[in-house]
């Protein structure tokens, strides 16, 4: 094999790894700017994307987060009473000292990683 035919191959493979890690899902921040402030000016967000948005310490009670996508998502201090999360994603949700009470959580998914440490008013 000759040196430029060895160095083709390199390439090849080289842009093969490379364009397969692109394509791999990471921890990068994936919210809509748009969904965040559309959440603070109308209190709701169904089906949004917030997946790593930093929602800490804001007031959102009674908010429509129907079907959200908050993976990553920091929440913590947030006021979330009353809030309305029926089939939200919270994988690796931080929640630490949320006010979740009353919240409707039904068919939320708060898999693996979720800081769970909320404050039940």
């Amino acid at each position: 094999m000759e040196h430029r035919e060895a160095i083709s191959i390199v390439a090849a493979v080289f842009t093969a790894i490379c364009t397969g890690l692109l394509l791999i899902p990471g921890e990068a921040a994936a919210f809509d700017p748009a969904a965040v402030e559309t959440l603070k000016a109308t209190n709701k967000c169904e089906k949004c994307d917030l997946s790593y948005a930093n929602l800490a310490g804001l007031a959102l009670p009674y908010a429509n987060l129907d079907s959200a996508n908050l993976t990553g998502a920091n929440m913590a201090s947030a006021n979330l009473h009353l809030t309305y999360l029926n089939n939200a994603m919270l994988n690796n949700a931080n929640l630490t000292n949320a006010n979740l009470a009353a919240a409707n959580l039904t068919r939320c998914r708060p898999v693996r990683g979720t800081v769970a440490r909320w404050e039940q008013m």
